[in-house]
């Protein structure tokens, strides 16, 4: 069992897991489905391009490892024995998974190429299929379950006043606006007709 003192460190944890999460996906610089073949080969023989999609990866998954001592922190402050934080460290959980599995499609080809496993050029059609489908784990079966840690965490903590009320108001504005992320379809042009 932890002591107060090593707890007082665990909400730290959800900063620390916003922080590389930001990093990473700055710094993996991935090709898209509208990409040209010539470009998307050009980003895997970059060395400098396909280090920061490595690294990104690795960042992410980092990520994950950090939100876990923030969920466990909000189960303690939520009542581990209420349904709600139940469903909210559930949500927290499948976040977790889904980041970590878009990590390893998302880097997975350029670490191959990087270590020598894969050869150069690389199949440009594989390369934006792989990374498509992490966006699209992350965008859909993540943002979902992010939205249900949100709100179940919000639900529970404004019944039983474990967080504070400005914290609970934020977390029913986030929570709608993460569950409707996953409609989000990216597309190529904006409906005005300019470059997207």
């Amino acid at each position: 069992m932890s002591t107060t003192r090593e707890r007082r460190w665990w909400p730290v944890s959800g900063l620390v897991f916003a922080a590389l999460y930001l990093v990473a996906v700055e710094l993996m610089y991935l090709p898209e489905g509208r990409y040209s073949d010539a470009r998307v080969i050009e980003l895997y023989r970059d060395a400098g391009t396909r280090s920061g999609i490595v690294l990104g990866g690795v960042l992410l998954v980092i990520a994950g490892l950090a939100l876990v001592p923030f969920l466990a922190d909000l189960r303690e402050r939520l009542g581990p024995r209420d349904p709600l934080t139940g469903v909210a460290v559930a949500g927290g959980g499948l976040y977790v998974a889904m980041l970590f599995v878009a990590a390893g499609l998302q880097s997975g080809y350029a670490t191959g190429v990087t270590v020598g496993e894969l050869p150069e050029p690389v199949d440009p059609t594989l390369a934006r299929v792989l990374s498509d489908h992490g966006f699209g784990l992350l965008l859909i079966p993540g943002l979902l379950s992010a939205g249900v840690l949100v709100l179940a965490s919000s639900l529970a903590a404004r019944r039983t006043a474990a967080l504070p009320r400005a914290l609970t108001t934020t977390g029913f504005v986030v929570a709608p606006l993460l569950l409707a992320g996953a409609a989000w379809v990216p597309s190529s042009s904006c409906p005005c007709g300019c470059s997207g």
